[in-house]
């Protein structure tokens, strides 16, 4: 009879299982081209990888962030399994991990069905992040299969009284040191759990003291540090072959952030969060000429874009009343570091071997003429961070963060839908790839062209916003952009030779601009674009009778052009005209031919005579009728009414643990809340600093280990209650 009951529970685990993958397969996805350094950037280095290419040709966007999501992205194209699928078997592997753990400390089986089903449908892991290709969608699995390894390491010691290494030990260490290293390389500031690791592992450590078995840590300790070092290399020694540098991620190589923080030397002290100012600049392009170079960037339309996205992010981005904040030319510190890497590139540094000998000769430059006295300095850390961070004057609305913090993460993003962006093409191309399908754009049409009347308004020299994106498919031209000066603007009206082609509304999501007004705006409508013929479409944003235009950046403008320029096309694209003179193209057309034409680049035409895009409609996902969807939807409705009651379910269940001596199950509880308000504790001081803003896509993993906690110690109580 117990084996039959195995046996049902390891097959009802299988189902349950097979049903979360299969309903997965069906949740579309969503994707900001106006992000390169988010979604297009996993997706580009894992195509890369998907096709033996390591992370693709070296660029300035290449190692700036972790490698491990990528790759986990080209995996799923290499094996040609489908990324939602590939997503849910990490879910359902980290989830029975813990189950299985779970199962060792005697909670019954029903239990532990109805656990796992709740923890795999998990629905907030895709409407945090607006279903959107992003690594936290992966993060918080990670982490869990972190947790669920350490306290296996224990149980196996202590529980089972092994004294010596033993396979199950061996397995448990390998997932340990595999688990952490995914981590560390899967995000930036993943420093945020180590005190967590610290104190456990000293837990770990005491415990073991006290069994008599500490030569037993020691050499677990001496393997977990083993096989995390040969994975470590194994991945610098990927990167010294593809690009001649042992260095993983450039904003952690000490010459970079050496460089880096030394252009903060001459800033002025009551500064609350910006980048050096133009007259800190004008001084250090006198006194350095490493940091001359970097001037032609530093007064460029490219620069006062990240001025403009960094000033609306603290206008609207954050939590604190920050609206009518006078930023409008200045550099905020959380964009400044991604304006510096495109600078260093700009300044004609394509290797990182040249990237690093730069920012050490910069910092040298600047760091001398201060002990040559001749400009004051000051002391500045070497962090990527902004200055300010050690400053504890700055940390005085911490706790009013924290609280923020908190209630956010329970009041994450519910809904249950998203949009995508144009160009169709690059969403065409990625639904194909990962084989998933995408959430339709929203496309508003003016039916009827009709004239416009510029005498009806007063027309206003202000630029309030950008069209950065253009696209045409067939007869249709689409156009994306964002508008905002602090109020959101009335509506968007697209012109071509004085007629009126398109008229919406700014109401679109563009989290790369802004986490709280809607300000992004889309539009499609039909027109004939001659190939060779310049289209003379202008944008403006209209409030009350006052009209703006609005910027177009370089590669719109020179997609209106309408011609090929090879001239253009291999001076601006470095890696075309590095391509030619590896000789493996003839000329930038044969490249625009091949390639080009589908990468959106600057210098090429809107349409040409050889390629007419056709795109199968079948990629986008029918909303009200999709099971993944709908699946997600039932499970949103569970945990917002489980939601209510979870902090005194918490509380109690804490409480009734204590009073039973259930230690064991006290030490997960409490170390499951412990990564919980250690994410918390670092959202709230990134607000504080105002370099990330509390948005929900940040505080997925909080959400998620605060349901994980919630539900593990509400299941720990009824498995106890109804044991026999």
């Amino acid at each position: 009879m117990q084996t039959f009951k195995l046996n049902f529970f390891y097959i009802a685990i299988l189902f349950i299982s097979l049903l979360k993958i299969s309903t997965a397969y069906f949740i579309p996805f969503s994707i900001l081209p106006n992000s390169p350094h988010d979604d297009f950037l996993f997706f580009n280095l894992g195509t890369y990888f998907s096709e033996f290419k390591w992370l693709g040709p070296y660029n300035n966007f290449t190692l700036i962030k972790g490698p491990v999501f990528p790759i986990f992205i080209g995996s799923s194209i290499m094996f040609q399994i489908p990324l939602r699928i590939f997503e849910a078997l990490l879910i359902v592997s980290s989830s029975f991990y813990f189950m299985l753990f779970l199962k060792k400390i005697n909670m019954r089986n029903y239990v532990l069905l109805i656990f796992f089903a709740v923890l795999i449908f998990f629905p907030f892991q895709y409407t945090s992040i607006e279903f959107r290709i992003l690594r936290q969608i992966i993060y918080p699995w990670i982490i869990l299969i972190i947790f669920t390894s350490l306290i296996n390491i224990v149980f196996i010691v202590l529980r089972d009284n092994v004294s010596k290494i033993n396979k199950k030990l061996i397995l448990h260490i390998c997932i340990l040191s595999l688990s952490i290293f995914t981590f560390n390389f899967t995000r930036e500031e993943g420093i945020w759990l180590f005190p967590f690791l610290f104190f456990f592992i000293l837990l770990i450590f005491y415990l073991f003291y006290k069994a008599y078995k500490t030569k037993l840590f020691i050499k677990i300790l001496f393997i977990f540090t083993l096989i995390l070092l040969l994975l470590t290399s194994l991945l610098k020694a990927f990167n010294y072959i593809a690009y001649e540098t042992t260095t993983i991620n450039e904003f952690k190589n000490s010459d970079y952030v050496y460089g880096y923080s030394s252009l903060f030397l001459f800033g002025e002290d009551d500064d609350t969060f910006y980048a050096p100012t133009k007259s800190s600049w004008e001084k250090m392009f006198l006194i350095s000429p490493a940091a001359a170079e970097l001037s032609k960037y530093i007064y460029s339309d490219a620069y006062k874009g990240w001025t403009a996205t960094g000033c609306n992010g603290l206008r609207n981005g954050h939590h604190r009343t920050l609206k009518t904040l006078d930023c409008d030319d200045r550099m905020v510190s959380a964009f400044f570091l991604w304006a510096i890497r495109d600078a260093i590139w700009e300044a004609g540094y394509r290797t990182p071997s040249d990237v690093f000998k730069f920012m050490r000769r910069l910092g040298d430059e600047l760091h001398n003429a201060c002990n040559l006295n001749y400009i004051g300095c000051k002391k500045v850390y070497q962090v990527m961070t902004p200055q300010y961070t050690f400053d504890v004057k700055r940390y005085d609305n911490l706790l009013e963060n924290l609280k923020l913090a908190f209630n956010l993460s329970r009041e994450s993003n519910r809904s249950n839908d998203a949009i995508s962006h144009p160009p169709e093409l690059k969403i065409y191309e990625i639904a194909k790839k990962i084989n998933a399908n995408a959430f339709r754009p929203r496309q508003e049409n003016l039916d009827i062209p009709e004239n416009f009347k510029f005498t009806d308004y007063i027309h206003d020299e202000k630029k309030p916003g950008f069209v950065d994106y253009v696209f045409y498919e067939g007869k249709k031209i689409i156009l994306s952009g964002w508008v905002f000066d602090g109020q959101p603007y009335e509506k968007i009206i697209a012109v071509i030779n004085g007629i009126k082609y398109c008229e919406v509304t700014p109401n679109g999501q563009r989290k790369d601009i802004t986490n709280k007004f809607n300000v992004g705006f889309q539009c499609s409508f039909k027109y004939d674009v001659i190939p060779g013929k310049k289209i003379d479409l202008d944008v403006y944003a209209v409030k009350g009778k006052n009209l703006f235009l609005l910027n177009k950046i370089k590669v719109v403008d020179s997609k209106l052009l309408n011609i090929f320029d090879e001239k253009c096309y291999v001076e601006e694209n470095i890696d075309v005209k590095d391509s030619i003179s590896k000789n493996l193209f003839s000329s930038g057309y044969e490249h625009y031919i091949k390639y080009g034409y589908k990468e959106n680049r600057i210098c090429t035409p809107l349409v040409d005579e050889i390629h007419y895009i056709k795109l199968d409609d079948s990629i986008y996902t029918p909303a009200d009728e999709n099971l993944g969807l709908i699946v997600n939807k039932i499970f949103i409705f569970i945990y917002s009414h489980l939601d209510k009651l979870s902090p005194y379910i918490i509380i109690f269940g804490l409480i009734f643990l204590f009073y039973k001596k259930l230690y064991l199950e006290l030490l997960i509880s409490g170390g499951l809340l412990s990564i919980f308000i250690l994410r918390l504790v670092l959202m709230a001081i990134m607000e504080t600093l105002y370099f990330a803003p509390l948005a929900s896509v940040y505080l997925l993993t909080a959400t998620f280990f605060y349901y994980l906690s919630f539900l593990t110690i509400l299941f720990m109580v009824i498995s106890n209650i109804h044991k026999k």
